[in-house]
């Protein structure tokens, strides 16, 4: 899953996703809803910049980890918006629980990204 520095390959990210698609697509879904309603086609249109996003930020992070309001700050304006519209960066981030895990107590949450981790390189 990730190169011998730790970093996540282009290669495994788009795997994901064109799983996640395929999923949402079975389901009828077509990922066009977010998970707090507004449904449109931009949430569709940000969820694979999102998900990009999320993944580059963590990745160059020490033990692939960031604190949540830290990651949500680094965030480009145009997704940080869409985000709140959407429930926020935690809610967020609870629906890919193969891909990240959100722990600690609230103010001092910590996000990690799991890719890496599934193979035991962070």
């Amino acid at each position: 899953v990730a190169n011998g520095n730790g970093q996540l390959s282009a290669e495994t990210l788009e795997n994901f996703m064109a799983n996640q698609n395929a999923g949402a697509l079975a389901s009828g879904n077509g990922g066009g809803a977010g998970a707090a309603g507004g449904g449109g086609d931009g949430n569709a249109a940000c969820e694979p910049a999102l998900l990009s996003q999320l993944v580059i930020l963590l990745g160059q992070r020490q033990r692939n980890s960031l604190l949540l309001s830290d990651l949500g700050a680094l965030l480009p304006g145009a997704l940080r918006t869409g985000l709140k519209e959407r429930g926020g960066l935690r809610s967020w981030l609870q629906r890919y629980p193969e891909l990240f895990t959100v722990s600690g107590s609230p103010g001092k949450e910590s996000v990690t990204l799991l890719l890496g981790a599934m193979h035991g390189e962070i």
